[in-house]
């Protein structure tokens, strides 16, 4: 059986269900009757969970941008949680084409 709070298990899990998981880890260490221990262990649960969270928006809000520009020809269809935040980097640049810049005409009033 897989840990409920390793790595591939929070990125699996539902953002709704870890937030849920979340705030009900923050008020059990804002009850103040959790020994120091088990706090410092709650702590680092709800780093974990917070940063998957994070993790989450940010793919949602990239696919967002993704979908809603209107420059895309065919938008990219990503899945969320597989691309999170980064750009896919590319070594191979392909070469813009310049237009040559053309002399103004004799009647164009603003030679620019």
């Amino acid at each position: 059986m897989t840990d409920p709070n390793s790595p591939e298990a929070l990125k699996l899990m539902p953002f709704e269900k870890a937030m849920a998981q979340l705030n009900t880890l923050v008020a059990e260490m804002e009850s103040g009757k959790i020994p120091l221990e088990e706090l410092v262990k709650k702590f680092e649960e709800g780093t974990a969970l917070a940063n998957a969270c994070r993790e989450k928006l940010q793919a949602f809000e990239r696919k967002i941008e993704i979908l809603s520009n209107p420059s895309a020809s065919t938008p990219e269809w990503k899945d969320a949680e597989k691309d999170l935040v980064s750009e896919p980097t590319s070594t191979h640049r392909t070469a813009r084409k310049t237009a040559k810049p053309t002399a103004p005409e004799m009647n164009d009033p603003i030679p620019f």
